[in-house]
């Protein structure tokens, strides 16, 4: 009999797989031009919109290992640099919000795109700002570990 995945596998797979759909779809809109990133999505909001996902991608596949050989102390100094780097790029997509989510379902295929048709700019608005008080959230309790390691060595 076949051992079962960890629990951490289990995990890690989902959430990488819907990062890499989410990178195809946001390809998909840019490279088809299909009305979803407006004129002004230029490389400056490139960077923030795929680095992010990017860099989920490399955190949650290494978060089951020791990342990058690093002690625990280190490894929380790395989570924050990549929660300044999600408040960042979110606050930027939320300033900037160079889409059109009437165009959002364009990328998907027409069976599908009822499922994404009823997205409104608000309601993105509204999830950029959520995720950005969320990665600011996780930042801060971060940085009160890292605090607290620090005090305790």
């Amino acid at each position: 009999m076949r051992p079962s995945l960890p629990l951490k596998i289990t995990a890690v797979l989902p959430i990488t797989a819907f990062a890499l759909l989410a990178i195809g779809f946001f390809t998909a809109h840019l490279l088809w031009s299909t009305g979803f990133f407006l004129s002004t999505f230029g490389p400056v909001e490139i960077l923030p919109l795929y680095g992010s996902i990017l860099y989920s991608i490399l955190i949650v596949n290494t978060a089951g290992v020791n990342t990058f050989g690093l002690k625990r102390e280190r490894r929380l100094a790395v989570d924050i640099v990549g929660g300044l780097l999600a408040m960042f790029s979110t606050a930027w997509l939320l300033l900037a919000f160079p889409f059109n989510f009437g165009h959002f379902a364009a990328a998907a295929p027409a069976p599908l795109q009822f499922l994404f048709s009823w997205v409104s700019n608000l309601m993105a608005q509204t999830v950029l700002f959520l995720l950005l008080v969320g990665s600011a959230a996780l930042t801060a309790y971060f940085v009160a570990l890292e605090v607290s390691f620090r005090e305790v060595a």
